[in-house]
């Protein structure tokens, strides 16, 4: 696949760290044809069904998580290129700290998630509708063969991804978090420790309740309380490195580009850290580190600190801006009308996740969701 800032060099010019340039580009179109410049491909509203409070991106489309008097109420379900709400469910997770994430996992066709009271539900991506459901549980995690563990009743359990069944039992600590599961499952027990169940291998964190955010390849787990950072382990749980950071989101996140690990290091700045032993790579500010951002092969899609000025009616909405995650760099995307000239690409908040398409979702401030074509 190439690079994503190669697909977009009819529309991007890359400046330095603070520097926004836009793109020549045509009037947005609204039908499915590229034509060199990003634009808004649909556009949906969820007013009546509450205010959207954050997204996130699937292979196919962008669950939308909404909230009523502040909480988290009801998860829907978007397709991408039509359009089209393909269901919308209740759904309150275990936490109702409007940042926090809930524990979720995506396998096939099926949506695994925890919910309010710790009930465990797969949920039919197709229609919404529940196949089986759980007790007891609270954090869950599938490995890429297809293996569901979940820590129920404070036990690992291996699960059937098909029924729910129990398969198998592990014993031991109380455990709180299924962090990995890519050969072995590596979990977090009680006393902040982190425990490779097949090797035995433990390694303890700097505090006892952290967050811990998985990819394939490493483990991110960031510190709220006492010591403030992030702490990167190999998916067998080894210590790689740390970083003590005055800042963190209220909903941690990091991406990797190439052997970048990128990750927020105050309120408008992010930082690239070599993944091997997070030697400093490059630093990027103006932008907004509360939202996880949507993530490509060749870097993030973000919004600006600043919000945009002279348009009362667009709130809180910034400019979308690709960072490249090789150096830092920044473009704003934008397209031109004729009658009022530049236009750029606004919105309250972006789809965070792994971006599988020439698509990412964002909101506007009349909660709206709108999908956003950046590539051929």
């Amino acid at each position: 696949m190439g690079r994503t800032a190669a697909l977009l060099t009819a529309l991007l010019f890359l400046g330095s760290c603070r520097l926004m340039t836009g793109m020549n580009s045509s009037t947005p179109q609204s039908s499915d044809e590229w034509t060199g410049s990003p634009y808004m491909q649909w556009r949906l509203p969820f007013m009546k069904e509450g205010s959207v409070a954050w997204l996130h991106r699937t292979r196919n489309g962008v669950l939308v998580f909404l909230k009523r008097r502040g909480r988290l109420e009801k998860l829907a379900y978007v397709t991408e290129q039509a359009g089209v709400t393909q269901w919308i469910i209740s759904y309150v997770p275990r936490r109702s700290h409007p940042y926090m994430s809930p524990s979720f996992t995506i396998w096939k066709d099926s949506l695994i998630l925890t919910g309010q009271g710790d009930v465990m539900r797969d949920i039919d991506m197709t229609t919404g509708h529940d196949r089986w459901n759980r007790g007891g549980c609270t954090s869950v995690a599938i490995s890429p063969e297809g293996r569901l563990w979940a820590i129920c009743l404070g036990t690992l359990k291996l699960l059937s991804p098909d029924t729910g069944a129990v398969l198998r039992e592990i014993e031991g600590e109380h455990a709180s978090m299924v962090l990995a599961v890519r050969g072995a499952p590596v979990i977090l027990t009680s006393g902040g420790i982190v425990k490779n169940i097949s090797s035995g291998t433990r390694t303890v964190l700097h505090t006892e309740d952290p967050e811990a955010i998985t990819t394939d390849e490493y483990i991110a787990v960031w510190h709220h309380t006492g010591w403030r950072g992030v702490e990167l382990l190999s998916s067998e749980g080894r210590l790689k490195w740390s970083k003590n950071m005055e800042y963190i989101p209220p909903r941690p996140w990091h991406a990797t580009v190439g052997d970048t690990v990128i990750v927020p290091v105050s309120p408008e700045c992010i930082s690239g850290f070599a993944l091997s032993d997070g030697k400093l790579q490059w630093n990027s500010c103006g932008l907004d580190t509360t939202q996880p951002p949507a993530v490509v092969p060749d870097g993030l899609f973000m919004l600006s600190s600043h919000v945009e000025a002279g348009d009362e009616n667009k709130g809180l909405e910034r400019a979308i801006i690709f960072v490249d995650g090789f150096n830092g760099l920044q473009t704003i995307l934008f397209n031109h009308d004729e009658e009022t000239g530049r236009v750029v690409l606004t919105a309250r908040f972006i789809a965070g996740g792994i971006n599988h398409s020439r698509y990412i979702f964002a909101v506007d401030s009349a909660d709206s969701l709108m999908s956003i074509r950046i590539a051929k």
